[in-house]
């Protein structure tokens, strides 16, 4: 895996979900009520062979709270 193509993943996976909730999670502060449900699949928690970027971007998405 090149270096550009786990910032592709990271980027699109986990920055992007950032991205959304940080948005979303402003408005949400302003009207006082909301949520935000991210999904993530069950290679969040194993590995997948050949799918190294997916999977650490899915656990960080489980992560990200």
């Amino acid at each position: 895996m090149t270096e550009e193509e786990w910032s592709r993943v990271l980027d699109t996976n986990l920055t992007g979900a950032f991205r959304v909730c940080r948005a979303v999670g402003t408005l949400m502060k302003k009207q006082g009520s909301g949520k935000i449900i991210n999904i993530a699949s069950l290679g969040s928690f194993r590995a997948l062979k050949d799918a190294a970027a997916y999977t650490s971007s899915k656990a960080g998405l489980v992560s990200l709270r």
